[in-house]
């Protein structure tokens, strides 16, 4: 079966540029690396009433700062990390899931803005969400890779 993800940044979901084609998108994958405050995703995403799975796509450590740009570039041209990223729709993530049970599944369903948005994430039916960590050079290199997502800091 065929399916559409579609790959975003932040800034289409949190400025409402995507009016006409919300209402049909089922599956999304955004890579948060610039993101000020991921929950304002997530408050945005729970006004696409269709969507099923959420992929959220997250660097290692191997990717400084500065690079953020290039690896942004790579992530959207590199086949086969867009073919593990659509693997996901239909297979669980060896990178984590979010969900009730997890704190950070516990924080979208208790800690959005609006019962509407959380009631959303807590819902029979919701939306999946999965991560993706891309370990640039795990396929490059022999043996296991050391490389850590980005951590994320709650304020």
């Amino acid at each position: 079966m065929r399916r559409t993800i579609f790959l975003v940044a932040p800034s289409p979901i949190l400025n409402a540029r995507l009016p006409g084609i919300r209402r049909s998108i089922e599956h999304i994958a955004i890579d948060i690396a610039e993101s000020p405050d991921v929950f304002k995703i997530f408050e945005a995403l729970a006004h696409f009433p269709r969507l099923r799975t959420i992929i959220i796509i997250i660097p290692s450590d191997a990717v400084e700062e500065d690079k953020v740009p290039l690896w942004q570039q790579r992530i959207r041209q590199d086949e086969d990390v867009l073919r593990r990223i659509s693997a996901l729709v239909d297979a669980p993530s060896c990178d984590g899931e979010w969900h009730q049970n997890t704190y950070m599944g516990w924080l979208l369903c208790n800690y959005l803005d609006g019962p509407q948005v959380r009631h959303y994430y807590s819902r029979t039916g919701g939306p999946k969400i999965k991560l993706f960590i891309d370990r640039m050079t795990s396929s490059e290199s022999e043996g296991p890779s050391t490389e850590q997502p980005w951590a994320l800091y709650f304020y």
